[in-house]
C-alpha cells in the first residue's frame, strides 16, 4: 500500500511583493516525469513530484501530496527553515499521512507551535 503524506497551507509575508517571495529559494517544483529524470529540489518530494504552491499578492500557499513518505520529519523541517524569515508574518499549515498529523502554526510576534500526533495502527 502505498502512503501519501498530504500538505496543505500558507504563510503570509509582512509588506512583500509576490516578486520577491518568487525570488526567495521555496525550491523548484517537480514533475512525476522529472523525478524519474533525477530532478530534485527544496521542496519535500515524494516517488511521484514534489509539493506544489502557488504565489499571490504577499502570500504563498502549499498543497499537494508526497507519494511514498511515511515520515512528517522532512516536511516539518522544511516549513520550519521558512519561518525563520523576519518576513513571514503569519502561517498554518497542516501535514497528515495514514500514520500522524501534525499542524505548524506561526505568529511573528508569538512565534512557532508544532502540534503532532500519532494514529493508532
Amino acid at each position: 500500500m502505498s502512503v501519501w503524506t498530504d500538505t496543505v497551507g500558507a504563510i503570509n509575508y509582512e509588506n512583500i511583493s509576490g516578486d520577491k517571495i518568487a525570488g526567495k529559494d521555496l525550491g523548484e517544483m517537480v514533475s512525476y516525469e522529472e523525478v524519474h529524470l533525477g530532478k530534485s529540489t527544496k521542496l519535500p518530494m515524494g516517488s511521484e513530484g514534489s509539493l506544489q504552491y502557488k504565489i499571490e499578492d504577499n502570500t504563498v500557499t502549499f498543497f499537494g501530496g508526497c507519494r511514498d513518505v511515511d515520515e512528517l520529519d522532512d516536511h516539518i523541517e522544511y516549513f520550519e527553515n521558512l519561518l525563520k524569515d523576519a518576513r513571514v508574518w503569519d502561517a498554518s499549515i497542516t501535514l497528515y499521512n495514514i500514520y500522524e498529523m501534525a499542524q505548524i502554526s506561526f505568529h511573528n510576534a508569538f512565534g512557532i507551535t508544532i502540534t503532532r500526533k500519532k494514529f493508532k495502527r
